[in-house]
């Protein structure tokens, strides 16, 4: 609604005469601003990069709350992607159409938080005139309100927000009557909330309701088997961004596969740009990584010296490690060198290699060797 006065002046004295009202239907507004301040994205679950076991389970959670409707809790290391993966879930779900709306908790005034969630209303505040406000909330009805670092919302809010989850209602602020909003919320966090509850610096109700569906992404060095992929997925986009095909030497990619990537998938973006920008050849060498990685390599990593194994000498190194580790348990060897377990028996028998030689003891290092056949 606007309101424009007519004005009619009469010896010098302007006077007011009378209004002219403007009405509009509130819900084609909301639509309107809602398609103005809604983020629109392709992401989709082909978005979700990897194969490994940790991003394979990842992409099933996320198939699984794109289905729901339940609050969803993303949690990872800074660069692990959980932004896009919350645009996944909204764009997936039956609420693709409406508006996702992204806050950053952190960076909101802690003393204007409350207003811009709530909203308020015409006057609420003095000096404010004939105007109000939309919240969050509202801004975000029919869709998704995805909230970046909810650890950093404060405790008044939180309260605010558990109420919106358990009834769907809230007030604007200086108003008189309650909204009813539709709004599936997606936080995500890099901390572990867990901890911040029994320190009393986040409510426990609102991390149990949040977390209803809570899906973990794992960090890059946890799944480096799906480093080849994700370098292909930069690249590719990197082409059809510049119109520049670029492609990497074994050799700098296999010191990638050494580095620890405390940046994650991020980091890797970053150095795949930079290193791009830096080749006349299109072809990205050892000497275009950044020295953190080159350095990081030649310390931790001797497989550029002198003796580098073959492959199937590396893989069955592999499984002797991660039988040792797990002691014979074939799940959490399958686990932790991320394929499935047919896979797993597959190479087992391959390699003629029983499982029995390290359930024995679990301190005797189980001398497994190759038994030739």
């Amino acid at each position: 609604t606007s309101l424009i006065p007519i004005r009619w002046q009469v010896d010098r004295v302007k006077q007011i005469e009378g209004f002219i009202v403007t009405l509009r239907r509130l819900d084609l507004v909301h639509r309107l601003v809602q398609r103005m301040v809604g983020a629109r994205s392709n992401f989709t679950f082909a978005s979700i990069i990897g194969e490994s076991h940790a991003i394979n389970q990842v992409r099933r959670q996320a198939q699984a709350a794109a289905r729901s409707t339940a609050p969803v809790l993303i949690t990872g290391e800074s660069g692990t992607g959980k932004g896009v993966l919350a645009r996944v879930i909204h764009n997936e779900s039956t609420r693709a159409e409406g508006p996702f709306v992204t806050v950053n908790c952190r960076v909101l005034p802690r003393d204007l938080v409350v207003g811009e969630f709530l909203g308020y209303d015409i006057g609420a505040f003095q000096g404010n005139g004939l105007q109000g406000q939309p919240g969050k909330f509202e801004l975000a009805h029919g869709g998704t309100l995805h909230l970046e670092e909810i650890e950093a919302l404060p405790l008044e809010m939180q309260a605010a927000l558990l109420r919106v989850i358990e009834t769907g209602e809230f007030m604007r602020l200086g108003a008189q009557r309650v909204t009813s909003v539709d709004v599936r919320l997606i936080a995500t966090t890099s901390l572990d909330l867990e901890r911040l509850v029994l320190h009393g610096d986040f409510r426990a109700d609102l991390y149990y309701a949040l977390g209803r569906i809570t899906i973990r992404l794992a960090p890059l060095r946890e799944r480096i088997s799906d480093l080849p992929l994700l370098i292909r997925d930069v690249l590719e986009r990197m082409r059809r961004q510049t119109g520049r095909a670029v492609s990497i030497s074994y050799d700098a990619q296999q010191m990638m596969r050494c580095y620890h990537w405390p940046g994650n998938v991020r980091e890797l973006e970053n150095v795949l740009e930079r290193a791009a920008s830096l080749t006349d050849t299109g072809m990205i060498e050892v000497g275009h990584l950044p020295d953190v990685i080159r350095g990081r390599s030649s310390e931790t990593d001797r497989t550029f010296d002198p003796h580098v194994p073959a492959l199937h000498e590396a893989e069955y190194e592999a499984i002797i490690r991660a039988a040792r580790a797990c002691r014979g348990n074939a799940t959490r060897m399958a686990q932790m060198l991320g394929i499935g377990r047919t896979t797993l028996w597959r190479k087992l028998k391959a390699a003629n290699i029983s499982l029995d030689d390290f359930k024995a003891s679990p301190r005797s290092g189980a001398r497994s060797t190759r038994r030739i056949v």
